[in-house]
């Protein structure tokens, strides 16, 4: 006989959740506790629920920009944490143009499509920007020197690909319900599931899978766990800033 064991994980109401709500350790008043003649234990996530909101310009992290428009000295602009695309971030880098007395088109950032790059068109001459300095978005638009206008109108194209999709998929792990879990290329860091981004920016992804994957889970028999704790990173397995809360629904069956 097949029995099944379903809970819903949440950051939400969890006992104890991270400074950056990426990990959250849950307390269960009634354990999940697998019989010792239990045969088969298997682990799989029915369905997950992860905003996609996830900052590509995080607050004291890359959120600077270092600007000298000729004569005047140089001025550092501070960019609100958020997810960013290359015309929001253009449009939010010109309203803080305008409050420092600059015309909001004094630099316009822009994306070439065709090579995944962004150009910063410059309105004057003199104009510099240094993203040698440390906490700079020079490696989110894919800027790593100094560049300055020669020209009024020029456009300068950025040396590599642009950085805004820092995450590409959600790996959600917990290590007390599977061991290795799911590997990603040689690494084994319990994965329980991964997520497709499948929802816009700033938008809730429910991801509900058509064919759930089993994870076997033999290692669970004769065990009573009431303390779990679940992380969520980017498909490098690198810690996230989220800014929601995030849930999991998982199932565990086994066979008596």
């Amino acid at each position: 006989m097949e029995r099944t064991q379903s809970f819903i994980f949440s950051s939400a109401n969890a006992t104890t959740v991270s400074a950056n709500r990426d990990e959250f350790s849950v307390t269960l008043d009634n354990p999940i506790t697998i019989p010792s003649h239990a045969r088969g234990v298997h682990v799989g996530v029915y369905n997950a629920r992860v905003w996609n909101s996830v900052p590509n310009i995080v607050t004291g992290v890359n959120d600077l920009l270092y600007l000298t428009a000729s004569p005047d000295p140089q001025k550092i602009l501070t960019i609100p944490q958020g997810l960013y695309g290359v015309s929001p971030l253009n449009t939010t880098i010109g309203n803080l143009l305008q409050n420092e007395g600059y015309d909001s088109d004094l630099i316009t950032i822009r994306g070439d499509s065709a090579t995944q790059k962004v150009y910063i068109i410059f309105k004057n001459t003199d104009i510099s920007l240094d993203f040698t300095q440390a906490q700079t978005i020079g490696n989110l638009l894919g800027f790593d020197t100094v560049i300055t206008s020669a020209s009024a109108g020029e456009i300068i194209f950025a040396p590599v690909i642009a950085r805004f999709n820092q995450v590409n998929s959600f790996l959600i792990s917990c290590s007390d319900l599977v061991h290795n879990g799911i590997p990603t290329n040689n690494s084994s860091a319990s994965i329980l599931v991964e997520v497709p981004i499948t929802a816009g920016a700033n938008s809730q992804i429910n991801y509900n899978p058509n064919n759930v994957l089993w994870i076997q889970s033999d290692h669970l028999i004769s065990k009573s766990l009431q303390h779990l704790s679940f992380r969520i990173t980017n498909e490098r397995l690198e810690s996230l800033v989220i800014n929601e809360d995030w849930s999991v629904l998982v199932s565990v069956k086994f066979i008596m």
